[in-house]
């Protein structure tokens, strides 16, 4: 190999120039064009510079040689420098020579291996993209080769189907394993195909191929064809009109081929065909379809066949200084410090532009094995690389060099952000979410799976029923800066109905432990609570759960957080602040506990009855919502998206959005809907304690106020602040604390609009002068309107010597 110096080739080298004369790409005029080395058909989804390129569907870009690399060499620094050296003459300076190895085909030739035939893969409009070749020895049987109009092996380019013309123009095919059964049959005048390279070498990506077609596989008769057809069928199934599986040959590992040889005509393939059975979903369950490796996947291999190191090594046979050949032992390695900007860009070509984030913590989705880990320091991110690539680390010291901690933080900052890493969809799905859940399953035509899951806890009334099923749709939903309605979970009957297993059971759907709280920690300890719901195992979480509140239950932090937009405190791990967008489904368990205002018009109630459970029931319930889990999910979105918003029915809550898209669809009728609106209603009125307490003063100052011949309905009363916190104390005697002053919850709930007999406006009385009194306007006739300067007052309620409450006239 020759080296070339970095610099020279990038002041000399005109990178549009080059991306049109040298890589054929279609650069227009203003720069742009397509990433077709990936795939991409974007026409300005790339913009090249004299200097540079970035690629804006991927954010990346580079150098003349970054452009080369990724481009023509897959990734490959060296031989793209090489290649730009010798495109643009310029003079090396220092080489290495080695014998070129022969390619796997030539030595297959030379071990007695003959060529006997050469399969052709062309694209839609008939253009080669790679071909299989057949090779077949007198004593060791029979092999195969792929290769592409530039070589052998398929280097950057993904596998395609075999005959993919004949197949887009038909109604039906047959699918078989291999290029010369394929032949067979469309010489025959059946549309057939086959992927490349034979059994369980079959990819999710090729379904599209075949949607609404009726398909017939035609498998080898031994295990590993039988499988490789069902493979097919499992990943088919949802796109295909109708799928079978017909075995057509008798004999060991037999196919098609063997069938007609035997004797097998086309009617009588065709015979086989339609007596087929096609297949269900439950024919099919648990099989898992590899994915197709894409360019960037194959790239990654490539960039792997190297160690990752913060150097490139460069063999010097030549004294730079003397111009004169070594003579000592062999080259010597000179190392060339990478910038970390190279260092950030080549490990996300290794790994897939991993690691990513959620939130600021770094993790991994393992491609094979599905887990995801996370890095906390550098160690972590290191070793994680050193399993991942196919060589240790090499990492070396020196002034120039990068530092690993250096390299971790620019990692840390250039990784793709999500919000949460999710096991189950959104509906509707969200960018900023990392999912690892898989495709779901066809929903239930009645919602059987939903119903069933619903129908597992003992509810209050069919309303209940409706908002317990609206309950197990909440999490699935969110849309930024759209409030979401918290949820109370109660029941006359006391303990033991369920209350928390609902919750429980909600939370476990969504694939998370919810995240636990109480009153006093609502009360003292919130910063613990953001540090919870702010560390990746939090971030995952779609419940935040306060359990078994009894008494009266008031908490101005929850309320805030329910209807907030976004949850932020300290960072859970170094310093600083972090923020999540608040997509919390908050529960409240309840043993008929009451709430104040601020709880009650947010939440939705939920009230369900003693049942009478087996000893297994919770473990029943678990085991069918892990079985079942993705079905059930399936169905509530296809409720959702089947549902169609009622026209003239106004919202009811400060929800609307949620009624109308949930609450709506889970009620399926206008009539059902209302009736449903109406019992939230009735719920919240009966379990809100400032409206209980309201009704309990309006009651008691009315019967005082008649009590001194006054006429609550029609007069108006100034009554002195003494007088309301006495009677107040009457009104809230029981659990109401002796030292408050009664005054200020009065005024409170009349600017709540819950106590409307009392002007919310008026504090002091009368309007002018010195003598100036506290206390409240009770103003009946106008529904507590602005105390206006021209209003009488026709009387006031003062304390007499004695301590009772006098009036006397009080005209302004």
């Amino acid at each position: 190999m020759r080296f070339f110096s970095y610099e020279e080739i990038k002041s000399t080298a005109d990178c549009i120039t080059i991306a049109r004369d040298a890589l054929s790409l279609p650069v227009d005029n203003d720069g742009r064009c397509a990433a077709t080395w990936r795939g991409g058909t974007n026409k300005v989804s790339v913009h090249v510079t004299k200097t540079g390129f970035h690629d804006f569907r991927l954010e990346t870009g580079g150098s003349v040689i970054d452009l080369v690399a990724t481009v023509r060499f897959g990734g490959d620094v060296q031989m793209a420098q090489e290649f730009l050296g010798e495109y643009l003459h310029l003079t090396p300076k220092s080489e290495t020579r080695k014998t070129p190895e022969k390619s796997k085909f030539e030595k297959l030739i030379e071990d007695g291996y003959v060529e006997v035939s050469r399969y052709s893969f062309n694209d839609i409009s008939g253009n080669m993209v790679h071909f299989e070749s057949r090779l077949e020895h007198p004593e060791k049987g029979k092999t195969f080769l792929q290769g592409t109009p530039r070589g052998w092996g398929l280097g950057l380019t993904p596998p395609i189907l075999y005959n993919l013309q004949g197949v887009a123009s038909a109604p039906w095919c047959c699918i078989v394993e291999g290029p010369k059964d394929a032949n067979r049959l469309i010489s025959m005048g059946i549309q057939a195909t086959t992927c490349a390279g034979g059994a369980k070498k079959w990819h999710s990506d090729y379904a599209e191929t075949f949607r609404d077609k009726s398909i017939a596989i035609l498998p080898d008769n031994d295990e590993p064809g039988m499988d490789h057809a069902r493979m097919i069928a499992a990943s088919i199934i949802d796109v295909a009109a109708q799928v079978r599986i017909v075995m057509t040959s008798d004999q060991p590992k037999g196919d098609v081929s063997n069938y007609l040889d035997d004797g097998g005509t086309q009617d009588m393939l065709m015979a086989l065909i339609s007596n087929a059975v096609p297949l269900s979903f439950s024919d099919l369950d648990g099989i898992d379809i590899p994915r197709q490796d894409t360019r960037e996947v194959i790239d990654a291999k490539s960039a792997n066949e190297i160690p990752f190191r913060n150097f490139i090594p460069i063999e010097v046979e030549q004294d730079e200084t003397t111009g004169r050949r070594r003579k000592s032992n062999g080259p010597e390695v000179m190392k060339q410090a990478r910038s970390i900007n190279d260092l950030t860009k080549d490990m996300h070509r290794r790994f897939l532009h991993f690691p990513r984030k959620v939130g600021e913590q770094l993790f991994d989705h393992d491609r094979d094995s599905g887990e995801i880990y996370y890095m906390h320091k550098a160690s972590d991110m290191f070793a994680w690389i050193g399993r991942k690539g196919k060589f240790p680390v090499e990492w070396t010291r020196g002034d120039a060099m990068c530092d690993k901690a250096d390299f971790f933080s620019s990692a840390t900052a250039e990784a793709i952000r999500y919000e949460s890493i999710n096991n189950v969809p959104d509906w509707p799905k969200r960018s900023d979410v990392y999912y690892i859940h898989p495709t779901l399953p066809r929903p239930s035509p009645t919602g059987s799976y939903l119903n069933r899951l619903v129908d597992s806890f003992t509810v209050a009334s069919e309303c209940d029923r409706r908002v317990l099923k609206a309950f197990f749709c909440a999490p699935l939903w969110f849309v930024p800066r759209i409030p979401r309605p918290s949820w109370i979970i109660d029941s006359e009957d006391g303990q033991g109905c369920g209350k928390s297993t609902i919750a429980e059971a909600c939370s476990f759907l969504y694939g998370a432990e919810p995240v636990r709280t109480c009153n006093a920690e609502l009360q003292y300890g919130t910063q613990e609570i953001t540090k919870r719901l702010l560390c990746s195992k939090g971030r995952n979480a779609r419940m935040l759960l306060v359990d078994n509140v009894v008494g009266t239950f008031k908490s101005p932090v929850l309320a805030d957080l329910i209807t907030g937009w976004t949850v932020s405190g300290k960072r859970p791990y170094g310093p600083g602040e972090e923020v999540r967008p608040n997509n919390l489904t908050y529960v409240i368990t309840s043993n008929d506990a009451t709430v104040d205002t601020d709880i009650a018009s947010r939440s939705f109630y939920i009230f369900v009855k003693r049942p009478v459970y087996n000893a297994d029931w919770e473990k029943n319930l678990l085991a069918y919502i892990e079985k079942n889990r993705y079905h059930i999910i399936s169905d509530i979105i296809n409720m959702l998206d089947s549902h169609v918003s009622f026209p003239g029915v106004p919202a009811s809550t400060r929800f609307a959005e949620f009624e109308q898209l949930i609450m709506q669809a889970v009620c399926k009728t206008p009539d059902a809907f209302k009736e449903t609106i109406y019992h939230l209603e009735e719920k919240r009125q009966e379990s809100n304690v400032e409206q209980e307490q309201a009704k309990s003063i309006e009651e008691m100052f009315t019967s005082k106020l008649v009590d001194l011949g006054i006429n609550p309905h029609e007069e108006s009363v100034w009554i002195r602040s003494q007088i309301v916190n006495s009677w107040g104390r009457a009104a809230l005697a029981d659990g109401y604390d002796s030292k408050a002053q009664p005054i200020q919850l009065v005024r409170a709930l009349a600017k709540q609009r819950l106590l409307r007999v009392v002007d919310p406006k008026v504090k002091r009385w009368p309007h002018n002068g010195s003598n100036k009194t506290s206390g409240i306007l009770w103003n009946y006739e106008s529904g507590a309107v602005m105390y206006d300067k021209d209003m009488a007052v026709t009387y006031e309620i003062i304390r007499n010597s004695n301590g009772d409450a006098e009036k006397r006239m009080a005209l302004l």
